[in-house]
């Protein structure tokens, strides 16, 4: 699990195909900071995220006609700054198959034969348990690795001395004091679980990043082995919720992470105190991750878990609210949940992505769209050459010498009242520099996008052509169709210094009730060439 800022071309991500409503794995063409923006928090069901007020996310609106009695919802892209408490947005509630076994890391050392090559549905199950429950035991400096268990819970000591024979080639045996499993020459396998990411203490301990893209059967596996260590299902008349304790809130936070790829909900994670059994003056702090939707799939083995799992009567499936079902709109991988809360977290950098095909990405939990222009094409050819091609915030932020040197000279703010309200409010856009003599022989590429209704879109692209240059660029630009209107006002500043040349091609393929009020310019110098190629298809007024 990465950051958006993380994410680069390449990189896929899950995107929802609103034909079917299934998520597919899709690929990140390019990703963008668009500067720094008011961040909201958004709480719903357990899941919180973090966005701009201008970032769309998929939501159910009731549009039924005036004085109708029953519901008609209707989806539709809405910004973070037009949600509010009670709006039902949406989430995956499960993930397309993916993942491979993970090749595991051994040292050439007496007792490694034996230990395993890659990930099984065996191995990633005992690392679960260890994760929970086992230890590393340092006695004079010799390490070893010993596993606390439930001596009384007979049938999960078994399964762990059988997993550990079979897999590991280790020999446990219940000890003395029968709390914990130990077995001789296990330096190699604690050699082996560190090395593998299993290290540390029981508040340390972490979820190595690999467990997060193994087939979903050892990610459940994985998960079985830990809730078969620290977990319990609850077995009360009105009530058979499965819960996750630990004192690790890192590690949960990691399990929370990785029971969503499982197709599993989940809680926020909790924090419990309580006061020390021997001593009145200290206290505890646990932390809870209940589960909920479909973790009877947990692949735990222990019958004191297994025998309560799938006995429930009713379970979450996010296809209805209040009594009120909308089935119609949600498919196994998709739901809706209500709003809870948004609260302002301050002002941060904001990162977005481009994404093939759908133009959406799952994050968080939710359902979420391309907030603006992110896809900018760069070879590392042309950065040698001193070609530099971003977004326009990067630019600001980078080069802010060169931006302010150009900015507003072809179209000052007072050309007219739209060149005036985009210079006032203007977000993302092209920034392209090309040095004297340098002649760029592939097109640059850019693609803005309308992702949401009552929108303004303001882009502000800024192209200079330095003595000699040559330069083509491309400009996609459209909006799906909505039932209310959308403005979009840009401004396209370029400079074509002499004897330069620059290309500019647009194709804007506007729905027809998009007002496409833009202002573009140039400012040629002597013996320069100017070349417009503009194609304007649809929208409500141009």
């Amino acid at each position: 699990m990465r950051a958006i800022k993380e994410l680069g071309p390449g990189d896929q991500v899950f995107a929802l195909n609103p034909d079917s409503k299934l998520l597919e794995v899709a690929r990140v063409n390019g990703g963008a900071c668009s500067g720094e923006k008011e961040i909201l928090e958004i709480t719903a069901r357990g899941r919180t995220i973090a966005a701009s007020g201008n970032h769309p996310f998929l939501v159910l609106r009731d549009e039924r006609r005036e004085g109708a009695k029953h519901a008609r919802y209707a989806t539709r892209w809405v910004q973070a700054a037009d949600l509010v408490e009670g709006d039902l947005v949406a989430i995956a509630t499960d993930v397309p198959e993916f993942g491979e076994a993970e090749p595991l890391l051994r040292l050439d050392r007496p007792g490694s034969d034996s230990l395993p090559h890659e990930t099984t549905d065996d191995v990633a199950w005992f690392l679960g348990v260890f994760l929970g429950d086992g230890y590393f035991h340092n006695r004079s400096g010799y390490v070893s690795v010993e596993i606390a268990v439930d001596r009384s819970d007979q049938a999960l000591v078994d399964e762990i001395i059988r997993v550990g024979r079979e897999s590991f080639g280790i020999e446990l045996r219940l000890a003395t004091d029968g709390q914990r499993l130990t077995a001789k020459r296990t330096g190699a396998l604690a050699t082996f679980l560190d090395l593998n990411g299993f290290r540390g203490n029981a508040l340390t301990k972490r979820l190595p990043d690999w467990a997060f893209s193994l087939p979903l059967s050892q990610r459940l596996a994985l998960l079985g082995g830990l809730f078969d260590a620290d977990g319990h299902v609850r077995d009360h008349p009105t009530s058979k919720d499965a819960v996750l304790t630990s004192a690790n809130v890192a590690l949960m936070h990691d399990v929370k992470e990785l029971v969503a790829l499982c197709g599993i909900g989940s809680s926020s994670v909790i924090d419990v105190s309580n006061r020390h059994p021997h001593d009145p003056e200290r206290t505890l702090t646990a932390y809870h991750l209940r589960l909920s939707g479909n973790f009877d799939q947990i692949g735990c083995r222990s019958p004191r878990r297994t025998d309560r799992l799938g006995k429930r009567k009713f379970r979450h499936s996010y296809r209805s609210a209040k009594g009120t079902s909308f089935a119609a709109h949600t498919s196994e991988m998709l739901g809706f949940v209500r709003i809870e809360s948004i609260v302002s977290a301050g002002i941060e950098p904001v990162y977005d992505i481009e994404v093939e095909g759908h133009h959406n990405f799952v994050a968080e939990g939710f359902v979420v769209h391309n907030s603006e222009v992110v896809f900018h094409r760069n070879r590392e050819d042309l950065e040698r050459l001193g070609v530099i091609f971003c977004d326009m915030d990067t630019a600001l932020r980078e080069y802010p010498e060169l931006v302010k040197q150009y900015f507003g000279t072809v179209i000052p703010a007072n050309d007219n009242k739209f060149s005036a309200l985009n210079t006032s409010v203007w977000s993302g856009g092209s920034f392209i520099y090309v040095p004297p003599g340098v002649n760029v022989e592939m097109p640059l590429q850019a693609y803005f996008r309308i992702n949401a209704e009552n929108m303004g879109q303001f882009e502000r692209t800024l192209i200079i052509a330095d003595e000699g240059s040559q330069v083509h660029y491309i400009e996609g630009c459209s909006a799906p169709t909505y039932t209310s209107d959308s403005l979009h006002s840009a401004v396209v500043e370029i400079v074509v210094k002499p004897s330069a040349r620059v290309t500019y091609t647009t194709i804007q393929n506007w729905s027809n009730n998009v007002f496409n009020l833009v202002t573009k310019r140039a400012k040629v110098e002597a013996e320069g060439h100017m070349e417009w190629i503009d194609g304007n298809i649809g929208s409500k007024l141009t």
